[in-house]
């Protein structure tokens, strides 16, 4: 990366990091449980999904950022997305619950060129078994932008590029902060003991 893709990367990472009891630290070592490399041709991204990527050899990248077309809103919305999969997120409009009229045979042609059948079923077809879930949001950093003919009743939805409250809230109680307990002050406790056998 360039140190302007770096610099952004990692403001676009950290606004996950109020929401999670977490400490991101950023390191040039190779050794680093997630490495991120840049792709200046790609738009769009991949990363793998939570805890998966400590499977992966430390010669490869477990997240790759397109940069094409520079630091913009669309790219700084793909590093929060593919961030949301190292935090283990899944896709939202995979939600079991989605309310998407999906026109299949239109998706089917957008993938041709892209993996086709089994990229569409990884990337679009609902998640229905061992995963935790919120409400369905279509605001959420999660969900893909779909052009109108993606859809039967031909509304578009454009690309969410900053976190929704859905994933503020649904991330916070997946990384609960820690709540310490409060000690007892040592005259109450004093006081406690004083009249025990009053």
């Amino acid at each position: 990366m360039t140190p302007e893709q770096e610099e952004f990367t990692k403001t676009n990472i950290n606004k996950w990091a109020p929401h999670v009891n977490l400490t991101f630290e950023f390191t040039d070592d190779s050794d680093g449980d997630i490495r991120i490399a840049a792709d200046n041709d790609l738009s769009g991204g991949h990363s793998y999904l939570g805890i998966r990527s400590l499977n992966v050899p430390a010669y490869k990248p477990t997240t790759v950022i397109g940069f094409q077309g520079g630091l913009n809103a669309y790219n700084a919305g793909t590093i929060q997305h593919e961030f949301g999969h190292v935090l283990g997120l899944q896709h939202e409009h995979q939600h079991e619950h989605n309310n998407l009229d999906i026109n299949w045979s239109e998706v089917n042609k957008a993938y041709i060129g892209k993996g086709g059948a089994k990229e569409v079923k990884h990337n679009f077809k609902p998640l229905v078994s061992n995963v935790v879930s919120s409400e369905y949001d279509r605001k959420s950093i999660m969900h893909y932008g779909f052009a109108s003919s993606w859809l039967n009743d031909g509304k578009a939805i454009k690309d969410n590029n900053e976190l929704s409250e859905g994933d503020i809230n649904f991330v916070r109680s997946l990384y609960p902060p820690v709540v310490k307990k409060k000690t007892a002050t040592s005259s109450w406790w004093d006081y406690r003991h004083l009249h025990r056998g009053a």
